[in-house]
């Protein structure tokens, strides 16, 4: 989208000033001059607004009706979830939108899903005879099968497993999400989080919660757009017919951090990236944070390196501090491409926002003052700050198999998004639907920095490492890039006498175990063959710790999918 614009701007002379406003650091003037631009050119396209409608929401139906009786399940569900977005409020379609998918829920023995969803059904209204009687039977088959998996449940959920990520430890009071094995010293005037004292792998550190985050849209009808959980009962927005979420909580506290606004400008989200999307929203959402707009023009005057020197450790890397966002390292290679098309995006952003009748001041002077601060922080945000990948497990259903989502969720976080980048990270990141847990996978060392893998793991690559590298803005020539780290090219070397010994007791054990003392063996056994990473028997450690810990992130999260 972006290339024609330029070429059309090109072309009538615009984008010659707007690559001179590229090297000044005021960035609000380079959206300002794209919007000018924009303007002026009449090259904004008017978006269709996309409302509730019945017979849209029966068309919807229908196809998931054709995929149901195709046994095609899992894109069922996405059409009985679009049926159930355009509905009206308390229509006959929204009804049976409602009855439709508690029938899938049903087939797949979702039964405690199936029943939640009836009774939506009949608290939307009175429903006529054949459609009570059916959903009342089916509503009697799922309670007569239900108490068995609610006991299971109870069982996994009282084990290790079941409480790994309860986190119940004596957390850092500068940063709350931190336990107190970790610290923020200064070195050469840059910050950086360290160990307080030796870690043992398979010791949790931190546990945060994004300060904004955003679905891929492979996940956009599958889970909540707040929290991001996996979930069968998903409700609709009151208003626009793009997003879902598992709770009235989650939707009541998404309309007040950020939707209520973004809802509004949905027509033009949905034609944007989710990196950009993700801008928006958090810019908003610290918009929502701040007491007034006059508190928000203030604190974008200081943004980036300069606020960091100024900051306290909780200001920096506390989630619940509305600034800490504002808080980063913007010394960036490459920033002129990127640049360039943040402030065309954020200037497209104001656009459709100017539209709505509130959201800027009304006052003249004020209204220029926030438009710029608005520029200014999401420019700054979609071009410095780094996003993580959030990778979740679900447990499908219809065979009871926990995996890990291929496709990711992105998310800022102000402590973890701000860690050091390693290809050999001494953490691990790990998905909790819209929070992060950081887990150590290598052993670490008093007064080690702390380090992520901002593109995952070595051997859990989704995509080729350079491109992924370049996506993050990291420069990279350790020897993980250079010798091609991967489960494709293991390392040749020969593993030490306690190596071996330590791979067989895991290997050729046939005592039964439970599953704290299999982790403990095997997060020991990590730690033995720490100097031999990248070889076949160091990854079939990585594989059952990773397969273990998958289980352990699903009991905490709840999640479930459809295959």
């Amino acid at each position: 989208m972006l290339n024609g614009i330029y070429d059309y701007l090109t072309m009538r002379g615009y984008m010659g000033q707007l690559y001179e406003l590229l090297r000044q650091d005021d960035y609000s003037k380079i959206v300002i001059a794209a919007l000018d631009a924009l303007t002026k050119t009449k090259v904004f396209v008017e978006l269709v607004k996309v409302t509730k409608n019945d017979q849209r929401s029966t068309e919807f139906r229908i196809k998931g009706n054709e995929a149901y009786l195709n046994s095609n399940y899992r894109d069922a569900f996405r059409w009985y979830n679009n049926a159930i977005l355009c509905a009206t409020e308390n229509s006959r379609a929204l009804k049976l939108g409602y009855s439709n998918r508690s029938a899938l829920l049903y087939t797949i023995k979702a039964y405690k899903a199936c029943i939640n969803d009836i009774d939506t059904c009949f608290n939307i209204g009175p429903s006529d005879h054949l459609l009570a009687e059916r959903l009342t039977q089916r509503k009697n088959n799922c309670q007569r099968r239900q108490w068995i998996a609610d006991f299971q449940v109870l069982m996994e959920r009282d084990t290790f497993g079941g409480t790994f990520f309860n986190f119940n430890v004596e957390r850092n009071p500068q940063i709350p999400c931190a336990s107190l094995d970790v610290d923020i010293v200064k070195e050469t005037d840059k910050l950086k989080a360290v160990a307080v004292r030796n870690i043992g792998v398979g010791i949790l550190v931190a546990l945060e919660k994004a300060y904004a985050c955003q679905l891929d849209e492979e996940n956009q009808y599958m889970a909540c757009e707040y929290c991001h959980k996996f979930y069968f009962n998903l409700i609709p927005c009151d208003k626009c017919c793009e997003v879902m979420f598992c709770s009235e909580i989650c939707k009541q506290r998404c309309n007040r951090e950020f939707h209520n606004d973004e809802c509004q400008i949905m027509h033009f989200m949905n034609g944007i990236g989710s990196g950009c999307r993700l801008a928006v929203r958090a810019t908003i959402k610290m918009r929502n944070m701040c007491s007034s707009w006059s508190e928000f023009i203030e604190a974008s005057k200081n943004i980036g390196a300069k606020r960091m020197k100024e900051s306290s450790v909780n200001e920096i890397y506390d989630v619940n501090n509305k600034l800490s966002m504002l808080c980063f390292d913007n010394e960036l290679h490459f920033r002129y491409g990127r640049l360039c098309n943040a402030s065309f995006m954020t200037a497209m952003a104001i656009h459709f926002l100017l539209r709505l009748p509130s959201f800027f001041p009304e006052k003249q002077v004020e209204r220029v003052e926030a438009i710029q601060a608005f520029a200014q922080v999401m420019v700054n945000l979609g071009v410095h700050y780094t996003k993580i990948n959030i990778q979740n497990t679900t447990k499908y259903f219809n065979t009871e198999k926990v995996t890990r989502e291929m496709v990711c969720n992105i998310g800022w976080f102000s402590f973890t998004g701000k860690l050091k980048h390693s290809c050999d990270a001494n953490l691990l990141v790990l998905g909790l639907n819209n929070k992060i847990a950081l887990i150590a996978i290598r052993p670490i060392k008093k007064g080690d920095e702390l380090t992520i893998s901002y593109v995952g793991h070595y051997y859990d690559y989704l995509h080729p490492r350079p491109f992924s590298l370049f996506w993050h803005n990291i420069q990279c020539d350790c020897r993980v890039c250079t010798e091609k780290w991967s489960t494709l090219q293991f390392r040749d070397q020969t593993l030490s006498t306690e190596e071996q010994s330590a791979m067989s007791s895991i290997i050729d054990s046939h005592n039964p175990q439970t599953d704290e003392i299999l982790f403990k063996n095997i997060c020991d056994c990590m730690i033995i063959l720490q100097n031999a990473p990248a070889t076949k028997e160091h990854h079939q450690l990585y594989h059952g710790f990773r397969k273990m810990i998958s289980f352990y992130q699903n009991l905490y999260t709840d999640n479930y999918s459809i295959l």
